[in-house]
């Protein structure tokens, strides 16, 4: 049978609670949790109760961790659960920070998807390219892309690559192209009428 856990004293420190247990465990707490569990000197917690304390400091802790990483470096919902697994987080933390994030209406991952699509296409990268992108990041493979945007993009890309091979010009445009993640139809749909000679 688990043993009851003290609390030996709570002290008010500007906006937090420190709290010291009997277990030699202090946790610093706002005042919503302190008033939640009702923690006041002398009181007796079961140890779940403790557990479930500890479990929650972590998440919030996790939770401004995550949204001072979010606010560095714009990431998605993904990218921020395996940054928090990284951090030494448990799964379960990782995943109610990230929750949290989403629920606060600050993690958009749809918004996140569109600039990376928009992004890429301008930095004239293909479709292969933006979905292998897309994956890495935890994103769904569904998006809209800007058709005259992304063929603008590819033709500067051809035109820009042409003039910097000497021979075997199309062949060699053709695999640079590919390498940048655009599908051989769209290719040919552009080259389409360039003389290579």
């Amino acid at each position: 049978m688990l043993k009851d856990i003290r609390v030996l004293s709570v002290e008010n420190k500007k906006d937090n609670y420190i709290v010291h247990f009997s277990n030699g465990e202090s946790a610093i707490l706002k005042e919503d949790e302190v008033v939640k569990y009702r923690l006041v000197k002398g009181k007796d917690i079961s140890s779940t109760t403790y557990e479930e304390i500890i479990e929650n400091i972590m998440i919030y802790e996790a939770y401004y961790k995550a949204l001072k990483y979010y606010n560095l470096y714009y990431k998605s919902g993904h990218d921020i659960y395996i940054y928090l697994l990284d951090k030494g987080y448990s799964k379960d933390v990782s995943q109610e920070a990230v929750d949290m994030l989403f629920k606060n209406n600050i993690l958009d991952d749809e918004k996140y998807k569109r600039n990376l699509v928009d992004k890429y296409t301008r930095s004239s990268y293909g479709r292969l390219y933006i979905e292998q992108k897309l994956k890495s990041h935890g994103l769904s493979q569904d998006y809209e892309i800007n058709d005259e945007l992304y063929y603008d993009s590819l033709k500067e890309l051809a035109q820009k690559r042409l003039k910097l091979l000497k021979d075997n010009k199309e062949i060699k445009l053709k695999k640079y192209l590919l390498s940048r993640g655009y599908l051989l139809s769209e290719i040919n749909e552009v080259l389409r009428g360039i003389d290579f000679d």
